[in-house]
């Protein structure tokens, strides 16, 4: 198990190390899903700094990003947040964002720091889970 998950107030952390393969991180995000404190999460912070190899194909990162989407109808207000500095591993996360449906709630950094001090600058994200339909305007 390449990787260990630590629940903080506001938001999680998870640190991976050695060589990290799609079953891992689908098995992560399974715990995590199924946890209720994922409904109040801020931020989900993804460490790869310790990362020798992470093994993913374009379809497993597809297949992981439809979780991603699929989790976020629980809690779509989250930023998602990785560190990385390999290039292997940071083309494998651009390709993920290019993919997913909100990628404005995702960020890199090269630092923990970094990451830890963007994180405490931000407010809540507040986005709609679905869009209003147009007879949602006339509602007062």
């Amino acid at each position: 198990m390449p990787y260990r998950i630590t629940w903080e107030d506001r938001g999680l952390y998870s640190k991976f190390w050695g060589v990290v393969d799609a079953g891992q991180i689908r098995r992560m995000m399974d715990v995590i899903g199924a946890d209720e404190r994922v409904d109040d999460l801020h931020y989900v912070i993804s460490d790869y700094l310790d990362v020798t190899e992470l093994s993913l194909t374009t379809q497993q990162i597809d297949e992981i990003v439809a979780i991603d989407i699929a989790q976020s109808y629980s809690n779509a207000h989250y930023y998602s947040i990785a560190i990385a500095r390999d290039e292997a591993i940071l083309r494998r996360l651009e390709y993920w964002v290019s993919v997913h449906m909100n990628p404005e709630r995702v960020v890199f950094f090269d630092s923990l720091e970094r990451a830890r001090a963007w994180i405490d600058a931000q407010p809540l994200l507040m986005t709609l889970r679905w869009p209003l339909s147009p007879a949602g305007k006339f509602w007062k």
